[in-house]
């Protein structure tokens, strides 16, 4: 199975989400994305199956995502 990434710019929230999904057998990722190119990056050289995304677009990632 490939792997649930998880983009939050919260730690605390993709922690506790990515302990849930993990105790129910899946591989998690997360990641504190604070560009779109980051996250591109990540989803470039490493592929997920799902990629969860919670972020409250400021100035630097609103336009961007």
């Amino acid at each position: 199975m490939a792997p649930v990434l998880i983009v939050d710019d919260h730690s605390l929230l993709a922690g506790s989400l990515a302990m849930v999904l993990t105790a129910e057998g899946c591989a998690v990722r997360t990641l504190k994305a604070t560009t779109p190119s980051l996250l591109l990056a990540e989803l470039d050289s490493r592929p997920v199956g799902l990629v969860l995304v919670r972020i409250q677009p400021g100035p630097r990632l609103g336009h961007g995502m």
